[in-house]
């Protein structure tokens, strides 16, 4: 005589989903008939539902973003390497935001600073004007080489703060 699954300790009906996965929601949202048509093709040719396309490139958009954050960093530490330290790296960093910030004001490019005289006479003397504030914020500024670019390039990925610039007004 045998036992019924109940009696040997075994759960009746399906398998029990996965708990570390957590429960899933609906989503709803609209898609135009050629994207539409583009995920069902994605999700065929890789043998997906097309719900299963949708959530795969949904978490392919998050590592991107995560892997891009840990580029930015390498790139930060790097820099700092190569700058010597943090303190001459913010330095170095604010004084060519203060030159970018020139180039803006004369609208100008790298190349018209390079190729033409009279642009890259107005572009120094721009920079020239504006040097003595940007030194004053640099000499008022306490988070120099405690990693004011690192925290700044970290905002940048992140969607609940928004980077308040270099300058000293904060603009």
């Amino acid at each position: 005589m045998t036992e019924s699954a109940n009696e040997q300790g075994k759960r009746i009906g399906r398998p029990l989903k996965n708990p570390a996965l957590g429960k899933r929601s609906n989503v709803m949202f609209r898609l135009n008939e050629a994207r539409k048509d583009q995920l069902m093709q994605a999700a065929e040719a890789a043998g997906r539902s097309m719900s299963e396309e949708i959530e795969r490139r949904v978490e392919e958009s998050f590592r991107a973003k995560e892997v891009a954050k840990a580029a930015s960093m390498r790139t930060i530490d790097a820099l700092e390497m190569s700058f010597g330290s943090s303190e001459i790296m913010d330095i170095s960093m604010s004084l060519a935001y203060a030159l970018h910030q020139a180039l803006g004001r004369q609208k100008a490019t790298v190349k018209d600073f390079m190729d033409d005289p009279e642009k890259r006479q107005a572009i120094i003397t721009d920079y020239a004007e504006a040097l003595p504030h940007f030194i004053d914020f640099l000499a008022r500024n306490t988070t120099l080489g405690t990693g004011k670019f690192r925290e700044l390039i970290a905002m940048q990925f992140d969607d609940t703060t928004q980077a308040d610039g270099l300058s000293p007004q904060g603009d």
